[in-house]
């Protein structure tokens, strides 16, 4: 939130990063402008100079354009002979023959040019007289405007700040009447936000691990995306910014779809045009994310007034974050919304932070919602971790918008729990403490499921149910892959599991996920520590309890496969011939060096020739450190020559290989194709420049 700028910055996490706390109501706001703005059913020339300029500038037209039909013409243009009760009833030139009233003078337009001057700029210059004349009422155009003589500027803000409405405090505690919602609408919102949040966190690993070049999650925000989604009409038009997968999710956007889109495959929409997570569905109504922030706002209004003379019984809805408020197109968009009176949403995710910007850095009002009376619109501030308060606003704003044919901005207060995206790290520029305080305390599936569990409509079953397929095996689905779960210390489940994928991979042609739940019980390698990172007496439990060899080898007792003897000389055999395998081993000589830099290459490039002489020059310095056959190395070679004769080794004369010169020599004949079968005495001839 905004602090003044004596204030001192309190660093530890509040409810809402760097401002003070908004007190939540449970009534809603609704910020009407002071007056309805003047629709004009045409343009019509508007002066927006003083009185003074306005009567100069009549006065040199009428003398100027005197004796002339013009000035019938030109007030005919500026739509005075109507507002002002002016009626021609000649076509002669001159005015002798105008007749009419101007400011309540019978005695025509030229009889008081102050007058029409002064009707120009104020289309009723009548006046309301208040007190000893210490206030004088104008009836200017969009309202009545009061005069005083006392100067006062407007403060920057209010004394108090625009409330914030919420419905569910942050125990999941109904603090007000409820919105209606049934039960079936309720499980459906809480489902899609369980599924928002795993889908974002396997796309986000997925990203990690170099699958998809981005991704972008919508962590500590998922209210704000199903529960507006679930407010509106399938017909209804989204124009989204890019954190609003949910009302995708809402309306029948498959996980696949998703996937597609990200991993822009054949089956992507956008045939792969646009980078990941920019989704887009005509079937759906969800207009194609664009990446720079702020273009789709101007576009929303656009199709909404589309929609409007269209008489259609539906609106737009636009989404946006806090930074999109600070450009230049949020103003645009709400201009243009207010004067066209278009019926469209203006959905503000107000989560505290631009990428790296803070809001106190973007501006020092009182939010984005105050904004909305500078235009004209109504306007309401929303808990925007209250999945019930943003569905019950967004379906209130929707009936108002088409009923009224007028926009509405809404600011959803929310806190972006996660990075901004793939490419961000939100810990260098905000305290991890706040993060986990706004996850643990303000998550707002949390506080939605423990609403639905005190109705009675969703208990632990069935949010295990729901959540089982969280960890790999979900990921299959996610890519159009079949997939299991396993018991990876069930040798027979595995021998099964892995007999059945291979069958079908190979009928079908298509690929198996299989994902073996297991448990490591030694270390990771020799270089680490386990007990460093788990307590010794879990490792022994899982190798007492669990151990896969103990196991199996009781069910192949049990058939009377296996006894005591043949697992004694089992063990006796294999510690004999696991030593003698290392015994053997060590008596072996290791392989040319040569063999390093060998099999690779045609022709081996400059800088892979380099490092084979600065190992040789190591071997040579520090004999005593490496086998005594490393001395014995062939020299690099040539495999072929550009009609298939193979070259000869080169043998060494000396301890070192191919050098630079001779490289550059084959390089060249390689590459204008000289290479002919007399080319090896060549390269010999030039091995002496060596």
């Amino acid at each position: 939130m905004i602090e003044s700028k004596n204030h001192t910055q309190d660093h530890t996490p509040k409810p809402y990063p760097d401002r003070q706390q908004t007190n939540p109501v449970n009534v809603k706001q609704l910020h009407q402008p002071h007056n309805k703005p003047l629709w004009l059913s045409r343009p019509s020339l508007k002066f927006t100079r003083s009185p003074l300029l306005s009567f100069k500038f009549i006065s040199s037209m009428v003398i100027s354009m005197s004796r002339t039909r013009s000035i019938h013409n030109l007030v005919s243009k500026l739509g005075l002979l109507g507002r002002f009760g002016i009626n021609s009833t000649s076509t002669h030139h001159g005015f002798s023959r105008w007749s009419g009233q101007v400011g309540g003078n019978p005695d025509g337009i030229l009889c008081d040019l102050r007058t029409v001057s002064v009707g120009l700029r104020f289309e009723s210059s009548r006046a309301e007289i208040r007190g000893d004349d210490v206030e004088q009422v104008v009836d200017f155009p969009g309202g009545k405007v009061a005069m005083s003589s006392q100067m006062r500027f407007i403060s920057t803000s209010d004394d108090q700040r625009v409330p914030c409405f919420r419905v569910l405090d942050n125990d999941g505690q109904s603090i007000g009447d409820s919105p209606e919602v049934s039960k079936e609408t309720a499980v459906k919102i809480y489902s899609d936000m369980v599924t928002l949040q795993v889908m974002d966190s396997i796309f986000y690993e997925a990203q990690r691990q170099g699958r998809i070049s981005f991704y972008l999650t919508s962590i500590g925000e998922e209210a704000v995306n199903i529960a507006s989604a679930a407010a509106l009409s399938m017909n209804d038009i989204i124009f989204p910014q890019y954190r609003e997968p949910g009302v995708l999710l809402w309306r029948g956007f498959t996980i696949q779809e998703f996937a597609n889109q990200c991993f822009s495959n054949a089956a992507d929409y956008g045939k792969g045009r646009q980078m990941p997570i920019h989704y887009g569905s005509r079937k759906l109504n969800y207009v194609t994310i664009s990446s720079t922030v702020g273009t789709q706002l101007p576009q929303a209004v656009g199709a909404a007034y589309s929609l409007k003379m269209d008489k259609k019984d539906a609106c737009v809805v636009t989404y946006f974050g806090d930074g999109g408020s600070s450009t230049g197109d949020f103003h645009a968009a709400l201009n243009f919304a207010a004067v066209m009176e278009a019926p469209v949403i203006f959905l503000c995710r107000n989560n505290g932070w631009a990428i790296s910007t803070p809001i106190n850095d973007q501006f020092r009002g009182d939010g984005i919602v105050v904004r909305g009376r500078g235009y004209g619109i109504k306007s309401i501030r929303v808990d925007g971790n209250d999945a019930l308060a943003i569905y019950n606003a967004v379906c209130t704003a929707r009936q108002m918008v088409i009923s009224e044919q007028q926009p509405i901005l809404i600011e959803a207060l929310t806190y972006r729990a996660g990075h901004h995206s793939t490419s961000d790290d939100s810990t260098k520029y905000r305290p991890v403490e706040e993060i986990e305080w706004w996850r643990k305390v303000h998550d707002p599936v949390t506080r939605f499921r423990k609403w639905v569990e005190r109705n009675g409509w969703w208990n632990d079953d069935e949010e295990s149910q729901l959540r089982k397929s969280d960890g790999i095996v979900v990921r299959g689905r996610g890519y159009g892959i079949k997939s299991i779960r396993v018991d990876g210390n069930d040798a027979l489940a595995i021998y099964n599991a892995v007999r059945t994928a291979r069958q079908m991979v190979i009928s079908e042609q298509r690929p198996i996920l299989i994902e073996a739940l297991t448990y490591r019980a030694g270390h990771h390698s020799t270089s680490d520590d386990a007990t460093k990172y788990r307590p010794v007496e879990e490792i022994e439990w899982w190798r007492k309890v669990h151990d896969p060899v103990t196991r199996f080898r009781k069910w192949v007792e049990r058939n009377g496969w296996w006894n005591d003897d043949e697992e004694s000389q089992l063990r006796n055999n294999v510690r004999k011939l696991v030593l003698a395998a290392i015994q053997s081993a060590e008596k072996l000589e290791k392989p040319a060096l040569a063999e390093l830099f060998t099999d690779v290459y045609e022709v081996a490039p400059s800088n892979l020739l380099e490092q084979e002489r600065s190992l040789r020059e190591t071997v040579e310095r520090l004999p005593e450190k490496y086998p005594t056959n490393f001395s014995k190395i062939a020299r690099s070679y040539i495999s072929s020559i550009g009609d298939g004769t193979p070259l000869t080794y080169l043998e060494p004369r000396t301890s070192h290989s191919l050098c630079l010169p001779k490289v550059k020599a084959i390089s060249e004949m390689k590459t204008t194709h000289l290479l002919t079968p007399e080319s090896p005495s060549r390269l010999l001839a030039s091995a002496s420049d060596c």
